[in-house]
């Protein structure tokens, strides 16, 4: 997985847009995946978690890192991005509320089809 940075969500989307990563549909922005391609547009991460009470009250509030976050897993990602590249030592997504391992790769993927 690789992790970007842009400085806000626009900015995203125009490169999305130019490197063909996205597309308006029918006046919508989509991003366009694949089996080999998966873009997740995270948003905003914290930097420091907050500090929450057990009656749910914010203690003290997330300190936020700066910029637009989107992961990326693709096999060959556009040069036009690398500008935005974050080195993240432990990256990881969650699907459906759950941490996911690795994407599988190609061969398995191949053998998954063909089950």
């Amino acid at each position: 997985m690789i992790c970007y940075a842009f400085p806000d969500l626009d900015t995203w989307r125009q490169l999305a847009l130019s490197t063909g990563l996205a597309a308006t549909i029918e006046g919508q922005f989509r991003l366009l995946s694949t089996h080999d391609i998966a873009i997740d547009e995270v948003g905003a991460v914290p930097l420091v978690d907050a500090v929450v009470g057990p009656d749910g009250e914010v203690i003290t509030p997330p300190v936020m890192a700066p910029g637009f976050h989107v992961n990326l897993v693709h096999p060959d990602p556009p040069e036009e991005l690398d500008d935005y590249l974050q080195i993240v030592s432990t990256p990881y997504r969650v699907f459906l509320g759950q941490p996911v391992g690795p994407v599988p790769d190609n061969t398995t993927l191949a053998q998954i089809a063909e089950s």
